[in-house]
C-alpha cells in the first residue's frame, strides 16, 4: 500500500518535501494522503455513475 501511495505522490510531483520542520512535513503528508484519497473516491464515484444508468435502463 505504501508503494502505491508513493507512486501516486511521485506522479503528482510531491515526493520530496522542501520543508525542514517536522510538523510542516506531517501537514504536507496529511494533505498528500487526503488528495490521493479524494482522487480514489472520485474514480469510484465515476465508475458507479457509469454503471447506474445501464442498470436503470435494463430494469425499465
Amino acid at each position: 500500500m505504501v508503494e502505491r501511495i508513493n507512486s501516486q505522490a511521485e506522479a503528482l510531483g510531491i515526493t520530496h518535501p522542501k520543508l525542514r520542520r517536522g510538523r510542516a512535513i506531517v501537514n504536507q503528508n496529511t494533505l498528500t494522503y487526503v488528495l490521493i484519497n479524494l482522487r480514489a473516491l472520485h474514480r469510484l464515484r465515476s465508475a458507479a455513475a457509469e454503471v447506474r444508468p445501464a442498470t436503470t435502463v435494463a430494469a425499465a
